[in-house]
């Protein structure tokens, strides 16, 4: 099935929001309201009216200072002049709540929708003189269907249900003519647009001329500022002559010419500097200027087709917009003469089998999830500076796709959107379950989508429609929902839910094609569409936590069956710990308080500022898995895309810090940068496939070279890969030829064997092979080493673990292995398997290695998990209770000092790596709770935000007369892996050196107290989610 498209994004809403010199009164500033003179356009929230807010436990979103839910009216009056007598009179509010209008107490109607523009038309309820105008804006949960109020155009979780108006709002006076819409459609072969022009006329005019002129403009013109006042100017304008345009009138239109001559005419000429001038054109530019039609008094259809083969197209690549005016005039007695400018993107979207195509050029949907989350105002802003900035961000981390979850954002958005090239998904405002028999809810959907693709669907970054998220219900309900948007409006695709039915049910007709994370069911991950899930919905998260860390696994087999493109659902969600000085930054409607909850539990839990070393190890351990992810989808052959959660913090739902950027779009740790992102998220991307990143330094290493090209072109060039130290010392290079076809996933196999040379300046070796390996040499030192991959403009980097067999104690390590009891390692070293044996040793003055049951700590520790806690912990906790699942264990990440001396034989960073893979899953991170500050785990374990633990799995104290280490994973189990070997043996090392003199004083009572007094509970409240988990 193949659909073309071509959009047009008009300066002006398809609602009557004309720039042209019409009569306007601007309504925004003091108005009336219920409880006092409130400033619009805005909210009552922002206004500090309403009563403050006195709660001061709720953890699961931000807390809104001065909430207010409830009837709000508002009035002011308004002089309407004499010029506005005779003519059509229209009030407009870019976007509100459920509102009645009142014209000097006289009510003149009441509209719903959420998402697109209030417009009343006031023609003789207005006229000349002093008036009152009240509006009532109702955000009361009744208020809408209650399949709302779980979406993020309703919920408190980020924009939060305020109450208010937001954007334009103005009375208009309509010009004698006027444009009241205009739709543009594709013409046939790429080389044109159909337009629907709906001119409304105030008499008959027998003759009307219709003319175009403009030019085209590449990139955002203004400055886009956030609220940090970060200044990005994204401007850059194409000076595009169109040539051979011909205009082709259909109905009752007829070509008017000169002569049936060439002519010239006026244009706007952009300067490399930005100024603009007029000027003659000696090229030819139009080959027929204006065409004439009569005007019947109201409404007149118009179409017409403008054929070029000029006009450049539209994409991620080159987001071009046409900027044109359309004239049209009057010869009549009373001359009128109205200019109306607008813009368009042109553009053929199609799905070919597996593949979105844009211009005939494949598309891979690299996507972000947007819940709305702007935490000033508590909405999203309705000025293109701001969204600029958030979407240029985007852009800077290699998106180039935007999911809205169960909103739509408004006109600045998409105009932003199409001028950096983004591609955007917009969604109902519904979360939950299809009744065929639910009129109030279907009626509100159904006219609110309608409104969505009347108002936004000539924008070329609209590419698509979904009913919203995971529902599920009734099948046919939500077909015939999709069918009736196809027949309005055919330029956009359309999708029944995001991830419905939670995969299980896999593909359903009626889809253009399928967002999901899963395709039905299947065993041992098969059938997922993402590595990472809670624990409710996957055993154990996933594969991610589950599988020995490689780059090898895809999805191919999970869609092999799938005759739509696939996209990936909400890929990642990773939390990470914040840095509590984000909370300077809340001085708007919304205050932190759930962060100051967290903080005073980790006060109370002895870690007093440790958020800023948890938020580094954190994040990039949550940078590291959203690599990983990533790479699953984009190594799969025939995927369509992903759409991440989150790039950005999402400080609702429970508080779901998944983001590597905070709530503000600003970095959490400044080390990781747009460019490290980019190496795996972008349109030309290299990877390396290889079985492990951990290995003895007689292991054969190798990478098949994996490409995905998403560019315009196929790429020919030598893939160039190169081993280096930590330092970036080369050991070793090569290089091979490679051609990547544009739209595929190439890979490469068969390396031959390349032998690394270890000296001072490494050594290059250039020959030919389809891959990438070497041999590390006995005597290479142990270490981390990358793999670095460059291929055209891409880049990446790979982390490997190599462990010299001279650093592996192979007979301690044996001797580990066979132990059922406590044992002397020599004189001084003992190692122990309980209590009693651990203080007998140490009372002798013994060093101790206590390596404690886990069934004996169970009550006193947590499960081991290597990824870090899937979206919110206290969430999935209550879902996986209600289901009698297994909880998470909820942790993050490790984080300890790599300079710690116990490393010494086991390299390592301060955060998880995927070397802690084996040893993490047979630990059991000890509960500290009970110990004071100064007490401090030489390997941590960093818990959830909202539980906040303190917890270890490696301690060490002075005890009695000795000193003790103590281990809490279980080490015989981790005895056959290469990083097992060396973690034990680093060890013993660090056991048996000068360097183990431990500075803590542990008391009997207090090592006893580790294992036999539980800390206490943490009340978590539980946060309900409303899709179907079973």
């Amino acid at each position: 099935m193949k659909r073309r498209f071509i959009y047009a994004s008009v300066l002006l809403l398809i609602t009557n929001t004309v720039l042209f010199a019409q009569g306007r009164i601007d309504l925004s500033g003091k108005w009336k309201c219920s409880l006092g003179t409130i400033t619009l356009p805005g909210t009552v929230d922002q206004s500090r009216l309403a009563q403050s807010n006195t709660d001061n436990t709720t953890t699961g979103n931000l807390t809104r200072r001065n909430p207010y839910v409830g009837i709000m009216e508002y009035s002011t009056t308004v002089s309407i002049p004499q010029s506005f007598e005779g003519k059509k009179i229209m009030l407009y509010l870019e976007r509100t709540r459920p509102t009645t209008l009142y014209i000097d107490g006289d009510s003149i109607g009441c509209q719903q929708y959420l998402e697109t523009p209030h417009i009343y038309d006031l023609t003789g309820k207005i006229s000349f003189g002093i008036h009152t105008i009240k509006i009532k804006v109702d955000n009361r949960n009744e208020a809408v269907p209650k399949e709302v109020h779980g979406s993020h155009m309703w919920s408190e979780s980020t924009q939060t249900n305020w109450n208010g108006i937001l954007g334009d709002m103005y009375l208009e006076a309509k010009s004698d003519i006027y444009i009241d819409e205009m739709q543009v459609y594709p013409a046939a072969g790429l080389n044109g647009v159909i337009f629907e022009c709906t001119i409304c006329a105030d008499k008959d005019y027998k003759k009307a001329t219709i003319g175009f002129d403009g030019q085209t403009e590449l990139g955002l013109k203004q400055k886009c500022v956030t609220t940090s006042s970060k200044n990005y100017n994204w401007s850059k304008l194409d000076d595009n002559t169109i040539n051979d345009l011909m205009i082709t009138p259909d109905g009752s239109c007829k070509v008017s010419s000169d002569n049936d001559s060439e002519v010239e005419i006026e244009y706007t000429k952009i300067k490399p500097n930005g100024q603009t001038d007029n000027a003659k054109s000696g090229t030819k530019l139009l080959k027929t200027v204006r065409l004439e039609t009569a005007l019947k008094k109201g409404m007149n259809k118009i179409r017409f087709t403008i054929m070029s083969n000029s006009l450049k197209l539209w994409s991620e690549f080159h987001p071009y917009i046409h900027c044109w005016n359309i004239k049209v005039s009057t010869k009549d007695k009373n001359v009128v003469e109205i200019s109306h400018p607008f813009s368009f993107g042109l553009r053929q979207f199609e799905i070919s089998g597996n593949t979105f195509m844009i211009n005939k050029i494949p598309v891979f949907l690299r996507g972000k999830h947007d819940g709305c989350v702007w935490p000033i105002t508590a909405y999203a802003p309705m000025n293109t500076d701001d969204w600029g900035y958030y979407l240029a961000t985007l852009k800077m981390y290699g998106f180039n796709h935007l999911r809205c979850h169960s909103w739509t954002v408004p006109e600045a958005a998409f105009e932003a959107a199409d001028r950096l090239g983004i591609y955007i998904q917009v969604e109902l405002p519904y979360w939950g379950e299809f009744k065929a028999d639910n009129e109030f809810c279907n009626n509100f959907m159904m006219q609110e989508g309608l409104a969505i693709l009347k108002t936004y669907g000539n924008h070329p970054s609209f590419f698509s429609l979904s009913l919203g998220n995971e529902l599920h219900g009734d099948l046919r309900t939500m077909q015939d929902f999709c069918r009736t948007f196809r027949e309005t409006d055919s330029r956009h695709l359309y999708v029944l839910g995001a991830n419905n039915n939670l995969g299980w049910k896999g593909q359903m007709a009626g889809d253009d094609y399928f967002i999901t994370c899963r395709n039905g069911g299947g065993t041992n991950y098969s059938s997922n569409t993402r590595s990472s899930f809670s624990f409710a919905d996957e055993n154990d998260g996933g594969l991610l936590n589950t599988m020995r860390p490689n780059t090898l696994y895809n999805y191919a087999n999970a869609i092999r069956n799938i005759t739509i493109p696939v996209v990936s659902h909400e890929t990642g969600q990773f939390q990470s710990f914040p840095n509590f000085s984000e909370t300077e930054k809340y001085n708007g409607v919304l205050a932190p308080v759930n962060f100051e909850i967290f903080r005073k539990r980790m006060a109370e839990h002895g870690l007093t500022n440790k958020d800023d070393e948890y938020s580094f190890s954190s994040s990039f351990w949550a940078f590291n898995c959203y690599k990983a992810d990533i790479e699953m989808c984009m190594r799969t052959p025939n995927f369509g895309g992903f759409q991440m959660l989150d790039l950005q913090d999402y400080p609702g739902q429970g508080t779901a810090l998944v983001g590597l950027l905070d709530a503000f779009m600003e970095r959490k740790n400044n080390r990781i940068t747009p460019a490290m992102f980019r190496e795996f998220n972008s349109p030309l991307t290299i990877m390396g496939e290889h079985p492990s990143f951990c290995y003895m330094a007689d292991d054969r290493v190798y990478a098949n070279i994996v490409i995905a090209n998403f560019t315009e072109n196929d790429v020919s060039d030598r893939v160039r890969w190169k081993i280096m130290k930590e330092d970036m010392t080369e050991l070793s290079s090569g290089s091979f030829s490679l051609t990547a076809p544009r739209g595929m996933v190439t890979k490469s196999v068969s390396p031959e064997l390349i032998d690394i040379v270890p000296t001072n300046r490494g050594c290059n070796i250039d020959k030919e092979s389809s891959g990438a390996s070497v041999i590390f040499p006995e005597n290479i030192p142990t270490g981390m080493y990358f793999l670095e991959l460059r291929f055209g403009n891409a880049t990446n980097h790979y982390m490997f673990y190599v462990y010299n067999k001279q650093s592996i104690n192979n007979e301690f390590v044996n001797k580990i292995e066979k132990a059922t009891a406590g044992f002397d390692w020599d004189a001084q070293t003992h190692i122990a398997y309980t209590q009693e044996d651990a203080i007998a040793a140490a009372n002798k003055g013994k060093d101790v290695l206590y390596i404690p049951s886990h069934k004996d700590i169970e009550p006193f520790s947590l499960k081991g998990l290597f990824t870090p806690d899937y979206w919110n912990y206290s969430m999935f906790k209550g879902i996986c209770e209600g289901l009698k699942k297994e909880v998470s264990p909820g942790t993050l990440s490790i984080n300890t000092r790599r300079q710690h001396p116990i490393f010494n034989h086991f390299p390592t960073d301060n955060y998880t790596n995927w070397q802690w893979w084996s040893i993490l899953h047979n630990s059991r991170p000890m509960i500290l709770d009970n110990t004071d500050e100064n007490f401090r785990p030489v390997i941590e374990m960093i818990d959830n935000v909202e539980r906040c633990h303190k917890l270890g799995i490696m301690m060490e104290a002075k005890l009695g007369k000795g000193n003790i280490l103590i281990c809490t994973t279980n080490l015989q189990k981790i005895t056959s892996y290469p990083e097992g070997k060396a973690y034990i043996s680093s060890i013993l090392h660090y056991l048996t050196s000068d360097d183990f003199v431990p500075k803590y004083q542990l008391s009997l009572q207090q090592f006893n107290d580790l294992f036999h007094k539980k800390a206490a509970e943490v009340n978590l409240k539980g946060v309900k989610n409303i899709s179907n988990y079973k």
